[in-house]
């Protein structure tokens, strides 16, 4: 089996490298040679010891993990989702619990969500596109806690791109979690309702962020700062174009730009009653579209690393012919993803779901397992969010 050894910046480290032995300053032994990265939790583990750089080895087609039947693969993606999809429907259940009792004015508890986040924090860390292909799974009926979570998952992987610390990690999903808690002093009809809005109603959706400050005040010795930056400024824009502050560059948190842009990709992506989401290329490209004006671009560009040029959930046709739906992006190669296999050459479906690393490709097959486009997954009776959906059968 053919290998070559390359030194990189822990900061390039991923799960799914192998890696030579690992020291300390010390001279301590961290991880031996042929260690399989398999979380993020072992990259900050090194980060904590002082450790700066490693060396990673890049194995042939020829490597054990790589001659492991594909569908086996696919199984074991399944129960990562069932993982993933637990974790999830924890958090989903404290958010909601947290904002019908603060709807009706009784005590909720800041300790026990932040808690709960601990969990959620730890699968973002262990299986980031697993935890964001959850994401996908849309309840129209529960739009407001769903979406408070998607934002939270966002924006602990965003941050973890950026290298934030563990703590930081914590209060980035914190902030997600709590960045909309002032809708819920809204009419629910008017949270619900898409479209125009009389000049008073739109007064009264852009006065949330202050709502959701008045809301937290009580908690102002259990929450970091951070948190109520999040809170007031998330529709804030570089420009000054946002609200309800039109505050403009360095007077905007980092934080407040991260939940911005994780706030809008899920708003983009989520279909409401009368509109269907959009793609996941399209969000990124609308989102990209206001680098400088509205976002600062280098975050902007942190935020494609985390999500890939064809994000987890993405439709996508090879130059083969062959379609597929992302279920992982290959950060050191965008333009390569892992793929469910769901359409042959001839477009019939597959029956056996097999998984596919774009980027461990055959020099014959180089060109044929390019990515030719991306397709609405709905013109073929495919839903993104059946595949990371535990209880649906695929």
């Amino acid at each position: 089996m053919s290998t070559h050894q390359r030194t990189i910046p822990i900061n390039d480290l991923r799960p799914g490298m192998f890696i030579c032995d690992v020291f300390n300053d010390k001279n301590v032994l961290l991880f031996s040679s042929n260690t399989f990265i398999t979380g993020f939790h072992q990259i900050e583990y090194l980060r904590k010891q002082g450790v700066s750089s490693v060396t990673v080895i890049f194995q042939g087609k020829g490597a054990e993990k790589e001659s492991e039947d594909s569908f086996e693969k696919y199984v074991e993606f399944k129960k990562q989702v069932k993982k993933a999809e637990a974790v999830r429907k924890s958090t989903l259940d404290a958010v909601r619990s947290m904002a019908l009792a603060a709807k009706v004015g009784r005590y909720f508890s800041i300790k026990e969500m932040i808690s709960q986040l601990q969990d959620l924090v730890t699968q973002m860390l262990e299986q980031p596109d697993v935890t964001i292909g959850v994401t996908q799974i849309k309840n129209y009926s529960e739009q407001l806690y769903a979406h408070s979570v998607n934002v939270s998952v966002l924006m602990i992987g965003f941050a973890s791109v950026l290298g934030y610390s563990e703590e930081l990690l914590l209060e980035a999903g914190i902030a997600g979690i709590l960045h909309d808690i002032g809708m819920i002093r809204l009419p629910e009809e008017l949270i619900r309702r898409e479209g125009l809005h009389t000049r008073q109603e739109l007064e009264s959706v852009k006065r949330h962020p202050f709502y959701g400050l008045e809301m937290l005040q009580q908690f102002r010795d259990d929450l970091p700062a951070s948190v109520f930056h999040v809170v007031v400024q998330h529709h804030e824009r570089l420009n000054g174009g946002g609200y309800p502050c039109c505050l403009k560059g360095d007077q905007i948190q980092q934080m407040s730009m991260l939940c911005a842009i994780a706030d809008v990709y899920d708003r983009l992506t989520t279909p409401g009653p009368a509109r269907r989401g959009c793609l996941p290329q399209e969000a990124l490209a609308l989102i990209f579209q206001g680098a400088d004006e509205q976002y600062p671009r280098e975050l902007v560009e942190h935020f494609t690393r985390l999500m890939g040029i064809y994000p987890v959930g993405s439709f996508v046709k090879l130059e083969s012919g062959e379609m597929g739906l992302v279920i992982k992006v290959n950060r050191d190669n965008l333009l390569s993803p892992q793929l469910v296999m769901l359409f042959d050459k001839g477009g019939q479906r597959i029956e056996k779901l097999q998984i596919r690393d774009l980027s461990r490709n055959e020099e014959s097959e180089r060109e044929l397992w390019k990515v030719s486009c991306s397709l609405d997954p709905a013109n073929y009776g495919i839903n993104p969010a059946d595949f990371f959906h535990n209880e649906v059968a695929i």
